[in-house]
């Protein structure tokens, strides 16, 4: 520091966002000012990919999550992608970025994105109520965010719900209609809802979780969401994660919530974990669901019921929701021969098409994964 300019102080950086734990190294959009800044995380990149530098990236990392990637020049991630690829052919890189983008992908700055937008449509159609989408309006959606991009980065998509920047997954079920990642806390919002889920709302996470597991792209699981965790955005979508052979206190809310007097007990939901984990065995047990083609099978509205195929060789599964309250039942046309027998993974039991008709009945917000029996 020039102690002739007191007013000054030379030292001083910026920080990203005003941390200055997060530096912001100078840059225009041709890139770092300072080649030495790019080369600085190029060789980070070398050190843990191949951390030995003998050209066998086993002993490295597989693959980059790039955090808030649009606060950082284009150039460098287009150069950045390029270093990766030719340590690791096969690593793979995940972009942060909130909406729909894919110049990102044309421009090969990353091989995938986090796939908010689908995860807004989930919210839109599972949990909201006043403002509800049809299922028509699911199905449109869906279809034009697919399209935006190239199958196979379609398939490596992120299709998260929810994480450490938005409320988790079961307090967004207790508090629908809003604009997603809006009025996440009781600090942005006096009247959020803080308390875990009742029985039937627990069904709705379900559903959410079956979408997940069955639609074409990665699954994504925010930590604690298998095991029946809720909170509101930061901090209370960062609790310590809850085992199921720990005791804890009851959670209480009427610091913020003198209304609400019953604490919620605080313990591992087994039910919901076995849930999840049953949805994930069978996911990597069937060739369709990892890799599979996707095909729109079902569209009513007014039963709130939704159904697509997923395809890949001679594996074939429907995957079938109802959305609505009550059961209903729904007559799918396939193009599968008569006397082809489908197996209810989920469930259980079997379904047999007819002239090419396959009915099916479902209980309300409930669903089915029908894999055909080779």
């Amino acid at each position: 520091d020039d102690p002739s300019t007191p007013d000054t102080n030379e030292f001083d950086y910026k920080g990203w966002w005003g941390f200055k734990g997060h530096p912001e190294f100078k840059e225009t959009e041709a890139g770092f000012v300072d080649d030495g800044v790019k080369q600085y995380f190029f060789n980070i990149t070398r050190r843990w990919m191949d951390p030995n530098g003998d050209g066998d990236p086993s002993d490295g990392i597989d693959g980059w999550r790039l955090d808030v990637a649009e606060d950082v020049n284009t150039v460098f991630w287009e150069e950045w992608q390029q270093v990766v690829k030719s340590i690791n052919p096969e690593a793979f890189t995940l972009a942060e970025i909130w909406v729909e983008k894919p110049e990102w992908i044309k421009k090969k700055r990353s091989d995938a994105l986090m796939n908010y937008p689908v995860a807004k449509l989930m919210v839109s159609w599972f949990i909201d109520k006043d403002k509800r989408i049809s299922v028509t309006e699911l199905d449109r959606e869906l279809a034009r965010v697919r399209y935006l991009y190239p199958e196979e980065t379609t398939h490596a998509m992120y299709n998260l719900i929810d994480s450490h920047d938005t409320d988790r997954l079961a307090s967004m079920i207790k508090n629908p209609d809003r604009i997603y990642n809006t009025q996440e806390s009781l600090r942005s919002n006096p009247k959020y809802d803080p308390r875990k889920l009742n029985d039937s709302e627990l069904r709705i996470q379900k559903l959410i979780a079956l979408f997940q597991m069955t639609y074409i792209g990665a699954p994504a699981v925010y930590y604690g969401d298998e095991a029946g965790m809720w909170g509101g955005k930061d901090p209370d979508c960062r609790k310590p994660m809850i085992w199921p052979d720990l005791q804890y206190e009851n959670e209480t809310y009427t610091l913020l919530r003198p209304d609400l007097t019953e604490p919620d007990e605080v313990r591992f939901n087994e039910d919901m974990f076995n849930y999840y984990q049953n949805l994930i065995r069978i996911r990597k047990e069937t060739p369709a669901l990892k890799k599979g083609s996707f095909k729109t099978l079902l569209v009513d509205d007014e039963r709130e019921m939704y159904a697509f195929t997923r395809m890949h060789g001679s594996s074939y599964v429907i995957t079938i929701f109802n959305n609505g309250e009550h059961a209903s039942k729904a007559v799918l046309a396939t193009e599968l021969e008569s006397g082809t027998t489908l197996t209810d993974a989920l469930n259980g039991g079997e379904y047999t098409v007819q002239n090419s008709l396959l009915p099916v009945e479902l209980a309300g917000k409930s669903g089915a994964i029908l894999i055909v029996q080779n």
